[in-house]
């Protein structure tokens, strides 16, 4: 059995300058962490093996977005916004997935998510197939990798 326990916290303006050289972005991409700025996510997971071959996995993510703030270069610009005064993005899932190796190199794979999005900036943030509540399934293998 293993447990895990994740938690991210950015706080206002960490990925924005005004060079954009020293910004977290790569041709308008951004490279930091994918909520950006002024938001956080807790991620917990237990993973059990009841048999050398078989992993049964369940996870919980709790993530949320705050303001976007505009960056101006002054001394007090990175203090004076509150972090998270109003969530304006949040989403929630639960996650039980099963994988199991018949033989060396071949994995077969199940789970299913339990989902929910919402918020002021939904349509910011997720892709309108996924907004709302959300059950989704997945299957499939990999082989040789």
């Amino acid at each position: 059995i293993s447990f895990n326990y994740e938690y991210t916290r950015t706080v206002p303006i960490t990925f924005q300058h005004d060079v954009v050289t020293t910004t977290y972005a790569s041709n308008s991409y951004n490279l930091g962490h994918y909520l950006r700025d002024n938001a956080y996510e807790h991620f917990m997971s237990v993973s059990f093996k009841p048999i050398p071959n078989l992993q049964l996995t369940a996870d919980y993510i709790l993530a949320a977005k705050g303001e976007e703030y505009g960056y101006i270069r002054t001394s007090t610009d990175l203090t004076r916004h509150p972090f998270i005064d109003e969530e304006k993005w949040l989403y929630n899932a639960f996650n039980l997935d099963l994988v199991y190796q018949p033989i060396s190199g071949l994995y077969l794979f199940t789970g299913v998510s339990l989902s929910e999005a919402s918020g002021e900036d939904l349509t910011s943030y997720t892709p309108s197939f996924f907004r709302g509540k959300q059950t989704t399934f997945n299957f499939g293998f990999n082989l040789g990798f």
